[in-house]
């Protein structure tokens, strides 16, 4: 049996940053206050929309829903194609503006943001919140937050401070914790 194809994505599909922009755009030229001045369906013929988005029955029907989730700020600006809720978004939105916090006095202290360390504020804040019993905070989990978020990527981690640990050096790393002992 030959192995499954990836499916790949296709160049011209409408992802959340279309969306965020449509709808930015949608608010900024007044629509939303007076409705009667342009229709939905206009708006979403015309290039005011932005090149991806058609005067289709899909694109008509998902602008409502859109339109609602931007009013209520969980539109976000991803170049996705569905948007999931997230179990743990709360402190992931947490870590992420923690890092960014830190890349500002990182430039002026020189003092970097540790795997360990992102780990034991995720720990406290999900114990903080509450419900979050079954909260681990794994490696995983935050590799995966910091891709989510493009901090991984070239200019991304470096920059904010964050010491990037290999695959094979987390584990270590761990132990290392529990042993009380630093890696050298």
């Amino acid at each position: 049996m030959a192995p499954a194809k990836k499916k790949e994505r296709k160049k011209d599909a409408v992802t959340n940053a279309d969306w965020v922009y449509a709808m930015r755009k949608w608010c900024d030229l007044g629509y939303d206050e007076n409705p009667g001045s342009m229709k939905r369906t206009v708006f979403l013929d015309s290039e005011m929309s932005g090149p991806r988005l058609r005067n289709c029955k899909t694109h008509q029907n998902l602008f409502s829903i859109k339109l609602n989730s931007f009013k209520r700020g969980e539109l976000e600006n991803t170049n996705v194609r569905r948007q999931r809720k997230r179990k743990y978004g709360a402190i992931e939105k947490k870590l992420v503006d923690y890092i960014h916090a830190r890349t500002k006095s990182c430039a002026q202290d020189k003092c970097a943001l540790s795997w360990i360390r992102m780990k034991t504020k995720c720990l406290q804040w999900a114990n903080n919140l509450g419900g979050m019993e079954d909260f681990r905070c794994s490696d995983q989990w935050i590799s995966d937050a910091l891709e989510r978020n493009y901090l991984t990527r070239a200019g991304g981690a470096e920059d904010a401070g964050i010491k990037v640990q290999p695959a094979g050096m987390r584990g270590f790393a761990r132990k290392a914790v529990k042993m009380k002992t630093a890696p050298t």
